[in-house]
């Protein structure tokens, strides 16, 4: 898994590579974390346009991430959902939670 963070004013944009499972979590839980945690981040959205598959544990990760921002009254999004990992989010109904935008820029109009 690739992550890359740019930074759009208040907004952290997490990129990901790959495929978003158990085994490729820990780097990418320590990095949001250190952002989160060390930078402040408060609004935060991620880029998932190259993420082909997602299992439980990365949906984890994702409820994670969106209840902590959401309990320092932070704001959170994904953007570009492709087919397979926004049937999980439609199948799981986290659709209706978690706010979800065809791309980056729609996601950031929304923040």
């Amino acid at each position: 898994m690739k992550i890359g963070k740019t930074q759009d004013g208040k907004i952290f944009i997490f990129s990901f590579s790959g495929n978003l499972i158990l085994s490729e979590l820990e780097q990418v839980r320590k990095e949001v974390k250190e952002t989160i945690d060390n930078e402040g981040a408060t609004e935060v959205i991620f880029d998932m346009s190259d993420v082909d598959f997602i299992d439980s544990a990365g949906i984890g990760f994702i409820v994670s991430v969106y209840k902590t921002l959401k309990s320092k009254n932070g704001k959170f999004a994904l953007a570009g959902l492709k087919k397979k990992p926004k049937e999980v989010f439609n199948l799981t109904r986290l659709d209706k939670i978690i706010k979800t935008f065809d791309d980056i820029e729609s996601a950031k109009k929304e923040l």
